[in-house]
């Protein structure tokens, strides 16, 4: 038997995660974080928030 990932539902899962903000400390500093982090908790997919308040790209938040 072969375990395969669903990669949409893991995409999903870090995209609602608060986690992914310490990821983002050393880019955007501790206090930037720790204030998306509270946002966070109230607002699904924080990628898409921290891209629209022009933090970081899509694209460099996936690199990171």
């Amino acid at each position: 038997m072969r375990i395969q990932a669903n990669t949409e539902i893991c995409q999903n899962m870090v995209e609602r995660s608060v986690g992914i903000i310490m990821a983002l400390v050393p880019y955007i500093g501790y206090e930037s974080a720790s204030k998306l982090a509270e946002y966070g908790l109230k607002a699904p997919k924080l990628c898409q928030i921290i891209s629209e308040r022009g933090i970081l790209t899509l694209e460099e938040i996936g690199k990171i």
